[in-house]
């Protein structure tokens, strides 16, 4: 039994192709893979349902860590407090897991910019997405 992974939903290939089309990867390493609904868990954890999705915004730090803002079925908010979203592109040095303080940034900011980080608001763009779940 694999003890430790994540659960979300991933984006097919050809949906990633499209976004990246419409999103401009700030960054040398384009990531655009998935949004994350419980990490920790194991494969017992329940797998998501597909449900609607829909990138509502952007989010960058200005400092190597970009990341889209997902609408899931109605909402941003996800069940441990953060923020549905796509790591989109990172910088050297950076890592995916510093998207959700990044994430954050955009509900704060309220679609304002300023000299530390920007974060954008995009006409609402639906998105297919798939349940999975990956072991570390």
């Amino acid at each position: 039994m694999i003890s430790n992974g994540y659960v979300g939903w991933k984006l097919p290939e050809a949906e990633r192709a499209r976004l990246l089309g419409i999103i401009v990867p700030r960054y040398d390493r384009i990531v655009a893979h998935h949004v994350t609904l419980a990490f920790g868990v194991d494969e017992t954890y329940p797998m998501p349902m597909k449900i609607p999705a829909t990138i509502i915004g952007a989010a960058d730090d200005c400092n190597g860590v970009q990341c889209a803002i997902v609408e899931m079925g109605g909402t941003c908010d996800r069940p441990d407090g953060s923020i549905f979203h796509i790591t989109w592109s990172l910088g050297v040095g950076r890592k995916p897991v510093e998207s959700n303080h990044v994430a954050q940034l955009w509900r704060r900011m309220d679609g304002t910019l300023d000299f530390e980080h920007q974060t954008i608001f995009y006409t609402p763009e639906p998105i297919i997405l798939d349940p999975f779940f990956t072991p570390f």
